[in-house]
């Protein structure tokens, strides 16, 4: 008998603060989204390489004024390739993080103090020091799922001075940013 007394307390409760809820004010919620296509990223995920320039002798240079470059016969990156999905477009690519001396002459960030600095090329066309690669002419492939761009970068020596070049290795890191809409 105890227990009916109980769950019928128990009950009544209930029915009762259902009851003083249902009476009270209303409310909304907006649920804003909105779907993008991906973003481009690099294929197979391979988004460094090395340029391996020739070793050449600091006579060749001799004659070179400022900014004249010394053919460094490095093999061009192949196999760099951004790839952008359905509608998303590539809009820039810009060098980042390197020093530019002048006549866009890139300075090494590793290595001996040789007064020599390298010039960087995207499809035989010299970057300057402003960084930015003109997108429109790289080698770029239409597919059915998006547009691939080859990055087919390169280098060369190029003298930062006149003063005496010195032996040494020299390296630079350059790092650069893809943007796309």
């Amino acid at each position: 008998m105890k227990r009916s007394i109980i769950s019928a307390a128990v009950l009544s409760a209930v029915f009762m603060s259902a009851g003083a809820f249902a009476a009270g004010e209303e409310g909304s919620l907006i649920i804003n989204g909105e779907i993008t296509g991906s973003s481009c990223y690099f294929d197979g995920g391979k988004d460094s390489e090395t340029l391996q320039l020739k070793t050449v002798d600091a006579s060749l240079f001799s004659n070179k004024a400022v900014g004249e470059e010394v053919e460094g016969n490095a093999t061009k990156t192949t196999n760099m390739k951004i790839v952008c999905p359905g509608s998303t477009k590539l809009k820039s690519i810009n060098i980042t993080n390197v020093t530019f001396g002048d006549n866009g002459i890139i300075r090494p960030t590793d290595g001996a103090d040789t007064n020599v600095g390298f010039k960087l090329k995207m499809d035989d066309k010299h970057i300057d020091s402003t960084g930015i690669i003109d997108i429109a002419s790289l080698n770029k492939t239409l597919t059915s799922s998006g547009e691939i761009y080859d990055l087919q970068f390169d280098a060369d020596y190029s003298r930062l001075n006149l003063d005496p070049v010195k032996n040494g290795q020299l390296s630079a890191t350059v790092t650069f940013s893809v943007s796309a809409e």
